[in-house]
C-alpha cells in the first residue's frame, strides 16, 4: 500500500471511531499530517531471538504465531538499529550463546532491544531468561568493536513465562545508563524501560499540534495523566501557568 493510501486508511479509522463509537457523525476529521519520511524512522527496535536448524533467527513473529521470521534489514528501522541487529546475530552465532526456546523454556537469550538517538548513538539491551549472560565480557567487547556508535550495553532479566518482553531488573554491562534525545530544545534521558515515541520527528509534530489545539493562554493548570517520560507535560509547561505530569511507573 502506498504511503498516500496508508494516510487515507488512518483517517478513515478515525472517522469510523468517532462515528460508530463516539456517535458523532458530524465531527470534522482533518487530514493526517504525513511523516517527512515513511522509511527508516523507528528509533527503537525490539526483536525476539530464536533458532532453527542451528541458524540464529532475529526478527518478527509470523502473523498469528511465535515463529520468527529472520530480518536482515527492517525497512522502517533506523540504519543504526539494523546494524545492531546484524552485529548481535553474528556475535550470538560466534560465541554459541544458547537462545531461548519458548516451548521447552530452555536457553538464555530472549530478545534484543536497540534504541538510537539523533546523533546515531546506540543503546543495546539483551533480554535474558537468566541472571547470568554467558561470555558476557566477550559479548560486550565484540559489540563495541562491531558497533563504534554504541554508548550503552545493558542486560534485562525476564525469567517469567510470559509474552511481556522485559522484566523488572536491568543491569548496566557497559557505558551510560541512558541515551539522550532532544525535542524542541528539551533534553530527555531515555533508559531501557522508558516509553518514548518511536518516530522522533513525528513526535515533535504531534506534541506541537497538541500544544496548538490546547489553546493555552498562560493562566491554566494542566494535568497530564499517564505522562510517561513527561514529553507532553513539558511542551504544555511552555504556555501554561503550571503543568503537572502524573505517572505510576518510576522509570
Amino acid at each position: 500500500m502506498s504511503y498516500e493510501a496508508q494516510l487515507k486508511v488512518k483517517k478513515q479509522q478515525i472517522i469510523d471511531a468517532v462515528t460508530r463509537i463516539a456517535k458523532r457523525p458530524t465531527l470534522p476529521v482533518k487530514e493526517v499530517i504525513p511523516s517527512p519520511s515513511p522509511w527508516n524512522y523507528r528509533n527503537k527496535m525490539q526483536f525476539p531471538i530464536g533458532s532453527k536448524e542451528d541458524k540464529i533467527l532475529i526478527g518478527c513473529f509470523a502473523r498469528g504465531t511465535h515463529e520468527i521470521i529472520n530480518a536482515e534489514k527492517c525497512l522502517i528501522q533506523d540504519a543504526a538499529n539494523n546494524a545492531a541487529l546484524d552485529a548481535v546475530r553474528r556475535i550470538v552465532t560466534e560465541l554459541g550463546i544458547p537462545v531461548y526456546d519458548e516451548a521447552r523454556r530452555t536457553g538464555i537469550l530472549r530478545h534484543v532491544i536497540s534504541r538510537v538517538d539523533m546523533t546515531n548513538c546506540l543503546m543495546v539491551t539483551l533480554v535474558t531468561a537468566t541472571r547470568q549472560l554467558p561470555r558476557e565480557k566477550e559479548f560486550v567487547r565484540m559489540l563495541r568493536e562491531q558497533l563504534p556508535q554504541v554508548v550503552s550495553i545493558q542486560q534485562n532479566i525476564q525469567s517469567e513465562n510470559t509474552n511481556v518482553i522485559m522484566g523488572r531488573d536491568t543491569k548496566l554491562l557497559w557505558g551510560s545508563p541512558t541515551i539522550r534525545i532532544v525535542l524542541n530544545r528539551q533534553e530527555f534521558h531515555i533508559s531501557p524501560h522508558s516509553f518514548f515515541q518511536v518516530n522522533t520527528r513525528q513526535a515533535e509534530t504531534l506534541y506541537r499540534k497538541a500544544l496548538e489545539y490546547s489553546g493555552l493562554t498562560g493562566r491554566e493548570i494542566v494535568i497530564d495523566a499517564y505522562c510517561g517520560i513527561g514529553t507532553i507535560t513539558l511542551f504544555c509547561a511552555q504556555r501554561a501557568r503550571r503543568a503537572i505530569g502524573i505517572e505510576i511507573v518510576p522509570s
